[in-house]
This record gives structure tokens, C-alpha cells and sequence, in this order.
């Protein structure tokens, strides 16, 4: 009976390592280029203040928490401008409601912004 050998060479990037790295890289960009554009929606929308001062703009900011991005603002006044205040309750200003309607857009951007991303890191792992 004659004895066979089968040689089996695995390469490519899942097989040296490179994989991983590319998919952190990958998750990482998406992550932030989907900050990136939420930020870019808030100071746009920030167009809409009857009488902006620029102030509350000034103070957006996309800050790391943890391995997510969030965008924030340290402006007391937020909850009056975004309408969720007890205040809006007892006034004729009910709120601009940037935020709900901005973190609204982008849940149905995120994944087109995610698959941008991906295209620009597909080509590591070829």
C-alpha cells in the first residue's frame, strides 16, 4: 500500500496575525468616522437657534469613553435648548430637539458610514 503526503501552506492575513489588527483599525475609524459626522450634523443644525451665539456650538466636542465615541456638550442650558427641561413645560419654547433628531439620522447613516469605512481597510487584508 502506497502512503500519500498532503502539504496544506496557510497564508494570507487571518493566518499571520495581520487580521486582527486590521478589524481594531477598521471598527476603530468607523467608530469615530460616524462621530466625526454627528458632530458635523450638530453644528449644522446649530443653523436652526433663533438667536445663536455661538457658545453652545463652540462647547460640542467627541470625547473616547471606553472603546465608544460620544459626542457632548457641557452647557448647562442643553436640556432647555434640546426641549427635555421641566422649564419647556412652563414656556411657549418647547425645544429645538437637536439631539433626537440628529442621533435619529445617524442611526440610519451608521451602517453606510461603517461599510465606507471598511472599503478603506479591505484592501490591508489583500
Amino acid at each position: 500500500m502506497a502512503g500519500s503526503n498532503i502539504t496544506v501552506k496557510m497564508t494570507g492575513p487571518l493566518f499571520e496575525g495581520r487580521a486582527e489588527s486590521v478589524v481594531r483599525a477598521f471598527l476603530d475609524d468607523a467608530k469615530n468616522t460616524i462621530a466625526d459626522e454627528g458632530l458635523r450634523l450638530m453644528h449644522q443644525s446649530a443653523g436652526v437657534f433663533q438667536n445663536p451665539s455661538g457658545y453652545w456650538e463652540s462647547r460640542l466636542v467627541s470625547n473616547r469613553a471606553g472603546d465608544d465615541r460620544v459626542i457632548e456638550d457641557p452647557v448647562i442650558y442643553n436640556a432647555w435648548l434640546e426641549g427635555v427641561s421641566s422649564r419647556n413645560a412652563a414656556s411657549r419654547f418647547k425645544g429645538y430637539r437637536i439631539w433626537r433628531r440628529s442621533a435619529q439620522y445617524l442611526q440610519g447613516r451608521a451602517g453606510v458610514l461603517a461599510a465606507q469605512a471598511l472599503a478603506r481597510h479591505i484592501r490591508e487584508l489583500g
